[in-house]
């Protein structure tokens, strides 16, 4: 019931080892009084508690580099308004705080910069909607983890774009109104960043791992 949305992270354990791994609940359901934009009412949105995960993984030996790698993923709440995209920077900045955190404290440990990756269900789109601006995906650009989007940076503009040029993650029909009429979404709320700086020293496209 608190944690009706989850998330996990799967290695293969004969290319990559799990050092460490930790869990955060994303609760904002009791907003202090301090920050009043997140005191509009919405019960859907108050009753939900998301969840992450935070790993720091290393290659098994003969496998790749001893760089440290600080793998984060989460599934962000799904409504669709101003009040659900300020929930949802909210508890991405969360998200990246401790991802920060936990890089720093394996960066100290192994006297060597670490590789980020973040990946998982946003929830929301990378420009201006008809119900908030990207506030979430604003966050992540501008947070000191550096981070860079596959989907909405590099595969925007590579010349290997899907068919048509359109970039989306998630295509879903839906039958609306009282006569049922089929209506279709898609777009990319789904996203894979990476600290582009150190990442140039490793191959994270065969590490074998994948976040959900």
């Amino acid at each position: 019931p608190e944690r009706p949305d989850g998330c996990a992270i799967f290695v293969k354990r004969d290319r990559l080892k799990i050092i460490s791994s930790e869990s955060m609940t994303l609760a904002l359901s009791k907003a202090s009084q301090d920050e009043g934009e997140l005191q509009e009412e919405d019960v859907y949105i108050r009753a939900q508690n998301q969840v992450a995960l935070i790993s720091a993984l290393r290659f098994v030996e003969g496998q790749g580099p001893s760089t440290p790698i600080i793998l984060g993923t989460t599934h962000l709440k799904s409504s669709k308004s101003g009040t659900g995209e300020r929930y949802r920077k909210k508890e991405m900045l969360q998200l990246l705080d401790r991802m920060l955190k936990v890089r720093k404290s394996y960066e100290k440990a192994a006297k060597k910069d670490s590789v980020v990756v973040l990946a998982g269900c946003f929830n929301t789109l990378a420009e201006q909607t008809s119900y908030a601006a990207p506030l979430t995906y604003r966050t992540i650009k501008g947070h000191r983890l550096g981070l860079r989007s596959v989907y909405t940076e590099d595969l925007a503009r590579s010349t290997n774009r899907v068919s048509g040029g359109e970039i989306y993650t998630t295509w879903k029909s839906k039958l609306k109104g009282p006569f049922k009429r089929e209506s279709l979404t898609k777009g990319a709320i789904d996203y894979i960043f990476y600290s582009e700086k150190s990442l140039k020293r490793l191959r994270v496209g065969g590490a074998g791992v994948q976040a959900t």
